[in-house]
């Protein structure tokens, strides 16, 4: 049994509730689930990165293997009205592996991704990295803390994605902006967290304006823009 993070030579802050820390507790327990290049598991939800913007890293979130409440792991709004303790939001989010890629913000090739943001739980996915991930410990204010990184090689989606009749509406419609777009969905009930996923991975607004926006940048872009409507 591992000793607890404040007697453990990694967690030297001495802080308990110091969300590094949980994190690096969490990386030392879930390493030997993270072993290996191959993965049959759950897309949970989509990332899309701002470093080199216009061409980012784009992929997909996802724990080592799916179960039924693999959704639990990207659920702000469950969180909060579970009022769940931050070591286990650590411990969550850091069973999430970010498989991703170099793409371009206009790449049309997209479909997985897109079809993992619009499902309205974890779709079946084929995970091919080129190497086994590798972990790092990071802190933001945006973002909530994730899981080991691996370089994607080849992503599958092996099930049909179930996209709700509202989210296909917005999709198909070409013609919506993207800010009415929002306000529709969320009129019907949709978290913000499901908004940002969309927004993120192009799915919503006129066709000529469609892209991929980096997840940092979705998540504020989608609070200003649900603000203005209020």
């Amino acid at each position: 049994m591992l000793p607890k993070p404040e007697k453990h030579p990694l967690f030297n802050c001495g802080k308990l509730d110091c969300p590094v820390c949980m994190k690096a507790y969490s990386v030392v327990q879930l390493k030997r689930r993270f072993s290996k290049e191959h993965y049959s598991t759950h897309g949970v939800a989509p990332f899309i990165g701002r470093f080199g913007y216009p061409a980012v890293q784009a992929g997909v979130f996802a724990p080592p293997e799916g179960f039924d409440e693999s959704w639990k792991l990207d659920a702000p709004r469950t969180w909060a009205a579970d009022n769940l303790a931050l070591g286990k939001i650590v411990e969550y989010r850091s069973s999430l592996m970010n498989s991703r890629s170099a793409v371009h913000i206009k790449e049309r090739n997209i479909t997985d991704l897109q079809e993992i943001a619009m499902a309205s739980k974890p779709i079946d996915v084929e995970i091919e990295l080129k190497k086994k991930p590798f972990f790092r410990i990071t802190a933001d204010s945006y973002i909530a803390p994730s899981g080991p990184v691996g370089q994607l090689k080849e992503m599958d989606v092996t099930s049909s994605p179930k996209i709700p009749a509202h989210i296909e509406k917005v999709y198909s419609d070409i013609d919506l902006k993207a800010a009415d777009a929002l306000w529709y969905l969320q009129k019907h009930g949709y978290d913000e967290t499901y908004l940002m996923r969309m927004f993120s991975t192009g799915v919503m607004g006129l066709k000529k304006d469609r892209r991929m926006v980096p997840t940092r940048w979705g998540i504020v872009a989608v609070d200003d823009t649900l603000g203005k409507y209020m």
